[in-house]
């Protein structure tokens, strides 16, 4: 099912984060047997330590080009609340959410 987020976002034998919490909300067409046919790890992380955010620093530096296409949202610092509801299912804009960019250098 290509709606479903594990269908678009996790590669057989691979690993999905959930990082952050998202008040209860749903994460819209979660189908798990994409999960078990798929072999795919999920994992739910509240917390991390600084290394941990180090290392997915470089990752991050080194495989932007690849990594850009899960960016499903951009806003500018102005509508950081939005960007904020959005992540935590609060509401809907398009796609379902996987990151979401907020603009610093933006005009508000």
């Amino acid at each position: 099912n290509e709606g479903c987020p594990i269908g678009r976002m996790g590669k057989e034998g691979g690993s999905i984060v959930v990082a952050g919490l998202k008040m209860k909300n749903a994460f819209n067409g979660l189908l798990t047997d994409k999960l078990v046919f798929g072999e795919i790890s999920m994992l739910g992380v509240l917390s991390s330590e600084w290394e941990d955010t180090e290392r997915a620093m470089e990752i991050l530096k080194r495989n932007w080009r690849e990594l850009r296409k899960l960016c499903t949202h951009a806003y500018p610092i102005g509508q950081a609340e939005t960007a904020v509801r959005l992540f935590g299912r609060e509401m809907e804009d398009g796609p379902e959410p996987v990151h979401i960019h907020i603009d610093t250098t933006a005009a508000p």
